[in-house]
């Protein structure tokens, strides 16, 4: 599924469901693995991207949705959101870049070590992500799964409260 050229079309394009969404070894497939109830796939040009969004976020019928890409963020607030980050690259997509101010934490992929997260924070060095996001790495993969709860039921709690 990494090439989608041939799918693209005058409309954006959203399969749903595993017959059409499932691919061993993707990330499709690691969703459906990891027990996702449902995955939408979104293939689009950079001109349908919000139509497409719009469309897929029309077929969830559930709370604590879990969305891969930071093109989504451009069009929708999310309750919470990873940056995800690995350590071996310095590059960062334009798209990455501009959803920087929307981040609630970054996970550094593959770096296990104290080098390589300081490596990927310099990269982070005079953007526009938030002072006091939290960075975690591989080895931290329970504080990250602790914070993402504290956050998400305290932004529930707020919605609920104030809302």
């Amino acid at each position: 599924m990494c090439c989608v050229s041939d799918l693209l079309s005058e409309e954006p394009v959203i399969h749903s469901g595993r017959k059409l969404t499932f691919a061993a070894g993707k990330d499709t497939g690691r969703y459906w693995d990891a027990g996702a109830a449902n995955v939408h796939w979104v293939i689009a040009t950079d001109e349908q991207v919000e139509a497409g969004i719009n469309e897929a976020l029309s077929r969830v019928k559930s709370e604590g949705v879990f969305v891969e890409g930071n093109s989504f963020s451009e069009f929708v607030i999310p309750d919470f959101f990873i940056m995800v980050a690995g350590s071996e690259g310095h590059k960062m997509k334009g798209s990455a870049r501009r959803a920087l101010s929307r981040v609630s934490a970054v996970y550094i992929s593959s770096a296990s070590t104290s080098t390589g997260v300081e490596s990927i924070r310099d990269l982070f060095r005079g953007t526009p992500l938030p002072s006091l996001v939290p960075f975690f790495n591989s080895d931290q993969l329970a504080p990250l799964a602790a914070y993402v709860g504290a956050k998400i039921r305290t932004s529930h709690m707020a919605l609920t409260t104030y809302g």
